[in-house]
C-alpha cells in the first residue's frame, strides 16, 4: 500500500510550463533567473540584498564569509535546527554554543540564549523548526547578529512580525519541504548591511548560483505563495479538529499564526507504536529530529522533544480521500 508521503512538492503541470517558458527566453544571462528569484525574496523579506545558491552549504558559507566569521568565533544554535548549520560551522572552525529549546515547542528558549551571551557570540541562528516561530523581538533585543532560518516557518506570523522580517539576515532552503520549492538550493538575504561590510553586495560565482531550471520552477510557484500559505493553514486547522484529545501539538506562544510543512505531535509515550500504527493505516510518519548526541545531552528540553515528537503529512495538495485517512489516523492514534 502506498503511503501518503510526508513531503510532496507542489509543482503542477502549469508550473512546469512556466518554468520552460522562462528558460526558453533568450534574454536571460547566466545566473539571471537565480538573481530574479532572490530579488523577489528580498522584497518579501524587506532585505537590501539577496542571493540564490545551488545548495544550502554554499549559502551558509557565503553568509559566514560576509560576516567575517573567523575560526574560534562562537555562534548560538539549537540542537533541533537543520544539522547542516552545525556541520558547516564546525568545518569553518567556529564554535557552536548549544542553546536549549522551550520545553513544549522546538524553538529557542530566549532565557537560555541570554545566558550564553556572556560568551560573546558573533551570531544567533533562530530556526523555525516544524513551522513554529521563536520570540524574534526578544532575540533581536540582545544586539547579536540574528539569522532567521525560515525554511519551515515562512508564511507564518508572530506578534505582527512575518517570518523572515525580524532578523539581520534570512535563510530559506528551497528543498521539497519548502513552500516555494526549487528541488534544491537556498536563498540568503540580508537586512543589516552594516554588519557585513561590502562583501555581501558582490555577486557570487555563477557556478555557485541556483541553476536556471531550479530557479525557473521556484519562479513559477512565486505568484501563488499566498494561496499556498492559506491552504497549509486550512488543512492544519481541519486536521486539528479531528485530533484525539489525548494527544497534543507543540505549544506556540505569542500572538501567532503558523503555516507548518507537517502536522506535528508530542507523544508522552509510545511514539514508536504510534508511528507503526500510522504507517499500517497508509500514512507516512517519522521522528523529525536528528540532533547531535552531545548537543542533546546539554539541552534537556531539546532532547525530550527529539525523543517524543512525530510529524505527519500536511501537503498543500491534499485530496478529500487523503484528508479522510489522515483525520481517522489522528483521531484513533494510540
Amino acid at each position: 500500500m502506498a503511503l501518503i508521503p510526508l513531503t510532496r512538492p507542489y509543482v503542477r503541470r502549469k508550473e512546469w510550463d512556466k518554468a520552460l517558458d522562462l528558460m526558453m527566453q533568450d534574454q536571460w544571462t547566466p545566473g539571471e533567473l537565480s538573481e530574479k528569484l532572490a530579488r523577489d525574496f528580498a522584497r518579501s523579506w524587506g532585505c537590501t540584498e539577496a542571493w540564490g545558491f545551488g545548495n544550502e552549504a554554499s549559502a551558509m558559507r557565503y553568509l559566514w564569509r560576509s560576516l567575517g566569521l573567523l575560526p574560534g568565533d562562537k555562534v548560538i544554535l539549537s540542537p533541533l535546527a537543520n544539522p547542516l548549520w552545525a556541520q558547516v560551522l564546525k568545518e569553518w572552525g567556529a564554535i557552536v554554543l548549544w542553546a536549549d529549546t522551550q520545553s513544549d515547542c522546538p524553538v529557542l528558549d530566549t532565557a537560555n540564549v541570554k545566558l550564553l551571551l556572556e560568551q560573546n557570540p558573533r551570531a544567533v541562528i533562530s530556526d523555525s523548526s516544524l513551522g513554529f516561530l521563536p520570540d524574534i523581538i526578544t532575540l533581536k533585543s540582545f544586539g547579536v547578529f540574528l539569522i532567521e532560518d525560515v525554511t519551515h516557518g515562512w508564511g507564518g506570523i508572530r506578534d505582527q512580525i512575518p517570518a523572515g522580517q525580524g532578523g539581520d539576515a534570512v535563510f530559506i532552503s528551497l528543498g521539497n519541504e519548502s513552500l516555494i520549492t526549487a528541488g534544491r538550493g537556498a536563498v540568503v538575504g540580508v537586512r543589516a548591511a552594516k554588519h557585513l561590510g561590502t562583501f555581501f553586495t558582490k555577486k557570487p560565482l555563477t557556478d555557485d548560483l541556483l541553476p536556471p531550471p531550479n530557479a525557473a520552477i521556484a519562479l513559477g510557484l512565486w505568484p501563488q505563495k499566498e494561496e499556498l500559505v492559506e491552504k497549509r493553514k486550512e488543512h492544519r486547522h481541519r486536521l486539528f479538529q479531528k485530533l484525539a484529545k489525548s494527544h497534543r501539538q507543540p505549544h506556540q506562544e505569542g500572538d501567532t499564526e503558523i503555516a507548518p510543512p507537517w502536522f506535528s505531535l508530542i507523544l508522552v509515550q509510545g511514539a514508536r507504536e504510534a508511528q507503526g500504527y500510522a504507517e499500517r493505516k497508509g500514512v507516512e510518519c517519522r521522528a523529525p529530529f536528528t540532533g547531535l548526541a552531545e548537543a542533546l545531552a546539554e539541552c534537556p528540553n531539546a532532547r525530550y522533544l527529539a525523543l517524543h515528537t512525530l510529524i505527519f503529512p500536511l501537503p498543500v495538495m491534499l485530496t478529500a480521500k487523503e484528508e479522510e485517512i489522515l483525520g481517522k489516523v489522528l483521531a484513533t492514534l494510540p
